[in-house]
């Protein structure tokens, strides 16, 4: 959730609902939302690789049913197994349909793309939500940004805004990673896979 201030920073956007490029799926209306997720070819070119899309889950996603995999390659994984926890990852949506209309593209565990999407009733896949916000120039309460002020984003910034209850009940200051920035404006998505959640 978002309190008043933070309401004010986040920006109605157009988002745009293409169809799959790679199965000519119709994406459906292009729609205005505050919230979205990340359509496939953002997914591809706002992260440099595979392993910047790689997102830990929530504990709450993991506790709701999101089925979580070690991210690690197999030799990595060998080497230091008691780590595990600390690379489990969860598969997450994509707005874009995959190569039929009862399935939609996501971003494996590992990071990597998945055109051919998976069956949207899913129920063991989670959420990163985006969005779009105004920075500026003026002074922000501590919890929304970890720096003065939005001036000074860039990419690959870290930045606290609303909360969410991601390991229990009570809610926790939400963590997200700044994607893209221009003309005053910034795309945020969150760090983790905040929830498990089917795609309709």
């Amino acid at each position: 959730s978002f309190d008043e201030t933070e309401k004010g920073y986040i920006l109605l956007s157009e988002v745009e609902n293409n169809d799959s490029s790679a199965h000519d799926v119709d994406g459906g209306n292009d729609t205005e939302d505050y919230v979205f997720l990340l359509s496939f070819d953002e997914a591809e070119t706002y992260f440099a690789d595979d392993a910047a899309r790689v997102a830990k889950a929530s504990a709450a996603a993991v506790a709701n049913g999101g089925q979580c995999f070690d991210s690690r390659t197999k030799s990595e994984a060998a080497a230091a197994p008691e780590l595990a926890e600390q690379y489990m990852a969860l598969t997450w949506w994509l707005r874009t349909p995959g190569n039929t209309v009862e399935k939609a593209a996501n971003v494996h565990y590992f990071g990597e793309l998945n055109p051919m999407g998976a069956r949207a009733d899913l129920a063991t896949k989670g959420v990163r939500p985006a969005m779009w916000v105004k920075t500026t120039n003026e002074v922000l309460p501590e919890n929304i940004y970890t720096s003065e002020n939005w001036a000074n984003v860039t990419v690959g910034d870290k930045v606290y805004f609303g909360s969410y209850a991601q390991s229990g009940t009570e809610k926790e200051a939400l963590v997200w990673e700044v994607l893209k920035v221009e003309n005053g404006k910034a795309t945020l998505i969150t760090e983790k896979v905040v929830d498990k959640a089917l795609y309709f």
